[in-house]
């Protein structure tokens, strides 16, 4: 079955972009996307990429895992990513397909422009991997993260192929400096991913440095239903509401020095620690449907700072 990958932005949702699948054409997709009544934002959305592929489900499920992995999905159940364009470009290049290329009016003669600076370059004798969408040169201390990650990557994108995982290998042995074409689109990729998840551990390891030094594990406490003195024990919740621990853990990264965290990553890291504690993690998406650690939005944990005496 044969279907296309598509990649949408909004002048509302600034680098924030769709990716899907469709079984239908990239134009009927967006057709519906406007005028859809469930998630049409105030402005219309427009195509910026699209690809035909053999199995698009398939396809977009593996997108779909490659770009958590190496962007900011905005909602697990979602098909937005907080990634720029010249990186989503990346994943559709190492797509098996073909580019969707029915673009018109304006659209049209933006990509024309770009082809013709192109053209122009090579005829000034530019390098062909100048041209590529995220230019990297691996530094000392690299090339070991590198392989690791292309390991990961590699798994990922050809699960059960190890000959196609073996090949890419073999490719990557290359200097960069001697990649063209899908070569040096791979290897850039790899880089990325590799510093993207060098930075994650980095700052991971803070979080479980926080909470080795300012906090310790505290059980669940009963809410009561009813008036005080008269209520009923029914429900047990995690005690620590996010916002607090956010902002004793970012004081603590100011005083150690460290730039201040990223609170969503904070929130996301926290909530695997949750989910691996002797307490586990229940959670509700909704605000009706709240467990024991509470919403997505509003979570709770079963940790609490230590004060300093």
């Amino acid at each position: 079955m044969e279907g296309y990958l598509y990649c949408f932005s909004n002048k509302s949702m600034p680098d924030i972009l769709k990716v899907g699948m469709t079984e239908r054409t990239p134009e009927i997709r967006l057709s519906e996307a406007n005028s859809s009544d469930t998630w049409r934002p105030p402005t219309q959305y427009k195509i910026e990429l699209a690809k035909k592929v053999f199995k698009p489900k398939e396809k977009e499920i593996t997108l779909h895992k490659l770009l958590s992995l190496y962007s900011d999905r905005i909602n697990p159940k979602r098909e937005f990513f907080k990634i720029p364009l010249k990186e989503v470009k990346i994943f559709f290049e190492l797509m098996d397909g073909e580019l969707w290329e029915n673009l018109q009016g304006e659209d049209k003669e933006e990509e024309i422009e770009e082809e013709e600076i192109e053209e122009e370059g090579e005829e000034e004798g530019e390098a062909d991997n100048d041209k590529s969408i995220i230019p990297h040169e691996c530094v000392d201390g690299e090339r070991i993260d590198l392989y690791l990650t292309a390991n990961e990557f590699l798994d990922e994108f050809y699960p059960g192929n190890p000959v196609q995982k073996s090949r890419w290998k073999q490719r990557l042995q290359k200097k960069p400096s001697e990649m063209k074409g899908s070569d040096l689109t791979m290897y850039n990729l790899l880089v990325f991913a590799s510093r993207r998840k060098k930075g994650r551990v980095i700052e991971e390891g803070r979080i479980e440095e926080w909470i080795d030094q300012m906090c310790e594990i505290t059980d669940n406490i009963p809410i009561y239903i009813g008036d005080i003195g008269e209520g009923v024990s029914g429900y047990m919740v995690a005690p620590t509401h996010f916002d607090g621990l956010f902002y004793e853990f970012k004081e603590w990264c100011l005083e150690q020095g460290y730039k201040s965290p990223d609170k969503k990553k904070t929130k996301q890291y926290l909530l695997k620690w949750q989910e691996k504690c002797k307490y586990g993690l229940e959670i509700g998406r909704y605000r009706k449907d709240a467990k024991q650690n509470g919403t997505l939005i509003a979570p709770s944990f079963n940790l609490k700072v230590v004060e300093e005496e």
